[in-house]
């Protein structure tokens, strides 16, 4: 059996935890059965998690806001573009089509 070595300040219960990353008490308890944090047990029913896992927990599972990418601008063209072309020689009559 390995021990573990931690600071008690160190060691949250469930409800600071839960607190800590904005969750509930049942949604912590989901992560330790999951085994996605590591949990300290003292007896049956106590259990404290390391503050230092539930940090690195909350940074593995926090997405970067990255700035939204501009919308590219629309170039003047000079020219028709193919389609608009192509929907011009459709219009015309057949005689004119043929020049």
């Amino acid at each position: 059996m390995s021990t573990l070595k931690v600071k008690a300040d160190a060691l949250w219960t469930l409800a600071e935890t839960a607190d800590h990353c904005g969750v509930s008490p049942r949604t912590v308890r989901r992560w330790l059965l999951r085994g996605e944090l590591p949990v300290v047990k003292f007896g049956e029913k106590t259990v404290r998690i390391p503050s230092a896992a539930v940090r690195a927990f909350i940074a593995r599972h926090t997405r970067v806001n990255t700035p939204a990418i501009a919308a590219p601008i629309a170039l003047p063209r000079t020219e028709p573009c193919a389609a608009q072309r192509l929907a011009e020689i459709i219009r015309l009559p057949v005689k004119a089509r043929l020049r």
